[in-house]
């Protein structure tokens, strides 16, 4: 392969491999998934796994693995081409879809485990004095509930399933969010949902494209 004229990738974005890799990995996955992801993502066209694997300089059976790992939380998708059996592999188009399935398949199972944990233990605990203990295991349910609240809303979007649904989506939540931002309800601290608001607001704003 020319490295030159047959990449399907600018040779300096490949700079930026590190970004989805660092990213990734706080999710739980290895860093070559990143890297893979990242190059699939940054990609002019999709690529084959051969390709894959001369750009990177890894092993076919890691391409394989991590392909693998990718398309079971949906991350890619594989592109048949008329006239030859070469597989190639494409990032999915709909990023927030992306990150409700690793939220879905991972996250939120971790988050429901910690709220039945403190569910069970207060239940057993129910007659003893309410002292710290009992109040961090308020805490952890509240937390995970909130947790829970915002991952199934991320999902439940997700099924609009393009752009301009998810801004007009994000354009109400954003509206709502300044409502609560702005609330005097004294069971909410100001500064608290403030804080939360102001947080859920940019994130929602950089992915709609509103803000950079």
């Amino acid at each position: 392969m020319n490295i030159e004229t047959d990449l399907p990738i600018e040779p300096e974005l490949l700079a930026e491999l590190g970004v989805f890799e660092n990213f990734l990995s706080r999710f739980g996955f290895k860093r070559i998934d990143g890297s893979i992801f990242g190059l699939l993502f940054l990609s002019m066209r999709p690529i084959s796994s051969e390709e894959i694997q001369s750009i990177l300089e890894i092993s076919q059976s890691a391409v394989s693995q991590s392909i693998k790992q990718l398309d079971m939380y949906g991350a890619v998708e594989t592109v048949e081409q008329r006239g030859t059996r070469t597989k190639r592999y494409k990032a999915k188009d709909d990023c927030l879809a992306i990150v409700a399935s690793v939220f879905r398949k991972r996250e939120l199972q971790h988050i429901e485990e910690l709220h039945l944990m403190a569910k069970r233990v207060l239940k057993e605990r129910e007659k003893e004095n309410r002292g710290s203990r009992s109040r961090r295991l308020e805490s952890m349910l509240l937390a995970t509930e909130l947790g829970e609240s915002m991952i199934n809303f991320l999902i439940h979007i997700t099924s609009y399933g393009d752009n301009d649904s998810y801004k007009k989506i994000s354009k109400r939540f954003k509206d709502m969010l300044s409502f609560l931002a702005d609330s005097k309800d004294s069971t909410l601290p100001h500064a608290i949902a403030t804080n939360i608001a102001g947080r859920i607001k940019d994130g929602l704003l950089k992915f709609t494209g509103e803000i950079r």
